[in-house]
């Protein structure tokens, strides 16, 4: 069953109340690093929640190798930034990722490789396309956002009540702490981390259901074809 919305200020609120203080005794400048502390963990659980899932759009420019998808200076039809690119496909066709050493020692600084991008690495906040793109190309782009700072613009937790739930416990935890209870700090900690696996666990994945292989496996080189061939797979209508 759901639990009540938490805001931020439910949170103080629920915090507050259970160490029976306030904000003379307890300033939202603790209290919100508490919260923030508590956050981060629920983030560096799992890197990819999927509810941090996005779909985005970019248009490549003639002669531009570079696109900023992670900084306050990405690209515009960027909306959030990445934490990581899961896949990126043109109209027709894949490209497949690289390692960015690796295709820069390929592709040489003075060389003038251009053509339709069938690579792709991250370097620093940039995605970068290889071979350079010659001409205007859509590109979708499937991945991972990074998440809003709603503690510091007092907006809504972006994630899921359940987890935003043990947010508060561990900012109660640590309050009980410094407020000399270290039975209440213990209890609230070990909640926080006995259930964190099991709500996680809600949103780490999208689909069960899996290709069936007989007597085979997953390969640890799932594009081969992508690999190997300079142009990328084709992609069909049907797909």
């Amino acid at each position: 069953m759901a639990s009540t919305f938490l805001s931020l200020d439910d949170m103080r609120t629920f915090v507050y109340d259970s160490v029976d203080t306030d904000s003379t005794d307890l300033p939202f400048s603790v209290l919100d690093r508490f919260i923030i502390d508590g956050a981060e963990r629920v983030e560096s659980f799992y890197g990819e929640y999927e509810f941090r899932e996005v779909d985005y759009s970019i248009s490549t420019i003639a002669g531009v190798q570079a696109y900023d998808v992670r900084s306050g200076d990405r690209v515009p039809t960027v909306e959030m930034p990445l934490r990581s690119v899961i896949d990126a496909r043109g109209p027709n066709f894949a490209i497949a990722p690289a390692d960015h050493r690796q295709m820069r020692t390929i592709n040489s600084a003075v060389s003038t490789n251009t053509g339709r991008p069938s690579r792709m690495s991250m370097w620093g906040t940039s995605l970068y396309f290889w071979p350079t793109p010659d001409a205007v190309y859509s590109i979708s782009l499937t991945g991972i956002r990074e998440p809003i700072d709603w503690v510091a613009s007092n907006t809504a937790p972006d994630m899921p009540n359940e987890l935003a739930e043990l947010v508060a416990w561990w900012a109660l935890s640590r309050a009980y702490a410094r407020d000399g209870d270290p039975g209440m700090a213990q209890f609230y900690r070990d909640e926080f981390f006995l259930e964190l696996p099991k709500r996680a666990e809600r949103y780490m994945g999208s689909m069960t259901a899996q290709p069936l292989v007989l007597n085979g496996g997953q390969s640890g080189h799932d594009n081969d074809y992508a690999l190997s061939s300079s142009l990328g797979p084709l992609i069909f209508d049907w797909e």
